[in-house]
């Protein structure tokens, strides 16, 4: 059984798609991160998992269970970082009233999280900066102690040192008690630090979703010197995503059919060759170019969709 299955998800706003056929799955205990420019689907995907988001067409499951069922027992079981209402309460007064409507609510983890944040009880929430709501809010969907999480954007608003903090703290929720964590980002070394499995959204649809592991085995910058060139039949060869070129030296960045594309190189006897791997952010990039998405004029309003 998946903790999180997404099947054939589309969503439609007017005549535009913001999801289009998205399917993934994500097992239970492990983090999944989808990466993304601003734009890409991320939180129109979140809160179809959430219910919050009715798809046009597809379902999404937590645990075999329709996300939107009717009678809150699925989202009872899932924790989501949001901006923290009521904000004339004080930090204490709103967490006692989560401590009040959430069964399981851990308040010995929520005194040590505020603690690790250093969140004063008697502040009230709209004096909290912004980088303090999202601590907060992080408190809060931690100590309701869910079975999965969803997080968007989670660390935007943190400061390096707390960021830090968050890559722990979420680790630690996972080996304690065996969470799946679901997390949106447009910051590829995030995933790379955090995730088991990634997957990419770009323009509503799913472009790729592996673990990472798996990624950064069949992802290579082949770097070659070709006083004669590159010929355009390799630059067009099944997963080639970019060529770089300085003089005669090429540096061509591959997913998949690496080993045919290094052979198909060696044939045109280089003078020096070197198979490098690739990290994520550069197949993140590579990936969204090939596919001609152009992050100079990337619109930057994902929060309308």
């Amino acid at each position: 059984m998946n903790a999180i299955e997404v099947i054939g998800l589309t969503k439609q706003i007017g005549n535009r798609p913001v999801l289009c056929n998205v399917t993934f799955s994500v097992p239970p205990g492990t983090v999944c991160a989808l990466i993304g420019p601003n734009g890409a689907g991320k939180t129109t995907l979140i809160h179809t998992l959430l219910g919050l988001a009715k798809p046009t067409a597809g379902k999404s499951l937590i645990f075999e269970k329709n996300a939107d069922e009717k009678s809150g027992l699925v989202r009872s079981e899932v924790g989501f970082m949001t901006a923290p209402a009521f904000p004339n309460l004080r930090v204490k007064e709103l967490l006692r009233l989560c401590a009040a409507l959430y069964p399981l609510w851990d308040e010995r983890l929520c005194r040590h999280l505020q603690e690790l944040f250093g969140l004063a009880s008697e502040l009230p929430i709209r004096q909290l900066s912004k980088g303090m709501k999202v601590q907060l809010s992080l408190v809060i969907a931690l100590s309701a102690r869910p079975r999965v999480l969803l997080l968007d954007e989670p660390t935007s608003g943190l400061d390096p040192v707390h960021r830090q903090s968050f890559f722990r703290l979420i680790m630690d929720v996972v080996a304690e008690r065996e969470t799946t964590v679901l997390f949106t980002t447009h910051h590829p070394e995030e995933a790379e630090r955090m995730a088991d499995n990634v997957g990419m959204l770009l323009e509503g649809r799913l472009l790729f979703h592996a673990s990472v592991d798996e990624l950064k085995r069949t992802s290579r910058c082949i770097q070659a010197v070709l006083p004669d060139g590159l010929p355009k039949e390799i630059r067009e060869l099944p997963g080639v995503l970019h060529v770089k070129q300085q003089g005669s030296m090429y540096s061509l960045f591959i997913r998949d059919h690496v080993d045919e594309t290094t052979e198909r190189i060696r044939l045109l006897a280089p003078s020096h060759l070197d198979i490098l791997p690739a990290s994520l952010e550069e197949l993140f990039i590579y990936t969204a170019s090939k596919e001609g998405y152009s992050f100079d004029t990337a619109a930057c309003s994902e929060s309308a969709i």
